[in-house]
């Protein structure tokens, strides 16, 4: 699998995919919701997203680099 990702056809594809499938998902989903709480959703899963990959990564990090000096 190590090898089919990198091929950067099949990377651009997944990215594609990905891309154009969350405007698929927000269309059908303003049946349900009003755009407001799209837009919420959309907030709160990116943060919590950006949380589990961030936070780990800070935690790597020296103190000397996270206070920019």
């Amino acid at each position: 699998m190590g090898t089919l990702f990198n091929n950067r056809w099949v990377l651009l594809i997944v990215i594609t995919l990905t891309w154009g499938s969350s405007f698929m998902l927000i269309k059908k989903s303003l049946v349900a919701f009003t755009p407001y709480e799209i837009g919420a959703i959309c907030i709160v899963g990116s943060g919590l997203l950006l949380a589990i990959i961030g936070i780990p990564a800070i935690k790597k990090m020296s103190k000397k680099n996270l206070i920019l000096g």
